[in-house]
């Protein structure tokens, strides 16, 4: 392997550690019940991404498994925050915009 080779290949790894690691947080605090912002994970993918199409072809075999298992985290923690949101919904969804509508509609005299 040359040292270019190296070079890409340990960047890669490293955005993919940092993904998972970002991942892993996230999943520890939805599990707290804490909202979580993912803003920083878009952007570490689109870095992994970056990295990947500048590296050499014959680096690719050596980070499948590792990008598949992101891959399936990612899937995990969508599952997680849909349900958190469907959670989310059920608690304050519909009744809560109920209650602002009937508030909002009060005349000054009501409230």
């Amino acid at each position: 392997m040359s040292e270019r080779q190296a070079n890409h290949g340990a960047e890669i790894a490293e955005h993919l550690d940092r993904i998972a690691a970002i991942i892993a947080t996230a999943r520890e605090r939805l599990a707290e019940g804490k909202l979580v912002d993912l803003t920083a994970l878009e952007e570490k993918v689109q870095d992994l991404h970056a990295a990947a199409m500048s590296a050499p072809a014959e680096l690719a075999e050596d980070f499948v498994e590792a990008v598949a298992e992101v891959q399936q985290s990612l899937h995990v923690l969508g599952d997680e925050v849909d349900a958190q949101f469907r959670a989310f919904q059920d608690r304050y969804g519909a009744g809560t915009r109920v209650e602002a509508a009937r508030a909002y509609a009060r005349s000054p005299d009501e409230a």
